[in-house]
């Protein structure tokens, strides 16, 4: 069985995600915690969640797409819904724990209520548990609610319920290629002047891109790396003219990875 590293703690959405591919799940503490089980042979894959259809996407994971040696092997896409656990009722609950995500796609259930923002959804369950007051509550999975044996106060209580996240698989080596159609992801890094992001966008316009994200380098000059998905495969006649023609204009350009091209499947 492929065993594979998340972020967050059993129960977490990351964990359910692992588990609906048919892998072995692995927990770690961090982001970058995943990444380097793999690169240190402890995992086979690295499972993160790049972006939210309700939400947006994710900063760090975004960010680690610039550090990681890895490659993009695949792609998945989760259905999130959202559960209210805790030991009271829905009326009386004032405050509400759990990852900034989670909270976001709530705002509207969880309305003037005070939040609490913690590292992982499961890990807020724990938390609540060990508070022990009927008025504080978690949002998290169901699984989090059996495996902290806390029960469900209400359900799907997200804001929209076609609320899904799309997770990243990465690995060690490139993917071989799929039967159907390919994904790619790039970034790339420019000279700061004007009219260089047109140029770089121009140099990919035969080519349909389905996500791109902005990241700051972190460097206080207000400077930014691209992280940009197309369809197609790297191999593709098209694709590798459109790449020779972006890499005149970047200073940096990195192929990150060819994989199968995921749909988000009808619930």
């Amino acid at each position: 069985m492929i065993r594979t590293s998340y972020q967050g703690v059993s129960g977490s959405y990351s964990e359910c995600a692992a588990k609906q591919l048919g892998h072995e799940p692995v927990s770690c503490v961090t982001f970058a915690d995943t990444i380097r089980m793999v690169e240190g042979g402890k995992a086979d894959v690295a499972l993160l969640p790049i972006e939210n259809s309700t939400e947006g996407s994710v900063g760090e994971v975004n960010d680690l797409l610039f550090a990681t040696s890895l490659a993009i092997i695949g792609e998945s896409y989760y259905h999130v819904r959202h559960c209210l656990i805790g030991t009271g009722d829905e009326e009386g609950v004032r405050t509400v724990y759990s990852h900034p995500q989670a909270l976001g796609q709530c705002r509207r259930f969880v309305g003037d209520r005070e939040r609490v923002p913690v590292y992982d959804t499961a890990g807020a369950v724990g938390m609540v548990r060990d508070i022990g007051r009927d008025d504080v509550a978690a949002i998290a999975s169901r699984e989090a609610s059996d495996i902290y044996g806390v029960p469900l106060i209400a359900e799907d209580i997200n804001d929209v319920f076609e609320n899904y996240t799309h997770f990243l698989m990465l690995g060690r080596g490139a993917a071989p290629r799929a039967d159907g159609e390919s994904k790619t992801t790039v970034t790339f890094t420019l000279k700061h002047e004007p009219g260089a992001l047109h140029t770089a966008l121009w140099a990919l316009r035969g080519l349909n891109l389905t996500r791109i994200e902005s990241r700051p380098r972190k460097n206080g000059s207000f400077e930014y790396g691209f992280s940009v998905d197309f369809v197609g495969h790297s191999d593709d006649e098209e694709v590798r003219a459109a790449l020779a023609e972006l890499e005149k204009c970047t200073v940096l350009l990195r192929m990150l990875g060819s994989y199968e091209l995921k749909q988000v499947a009808a619930v």
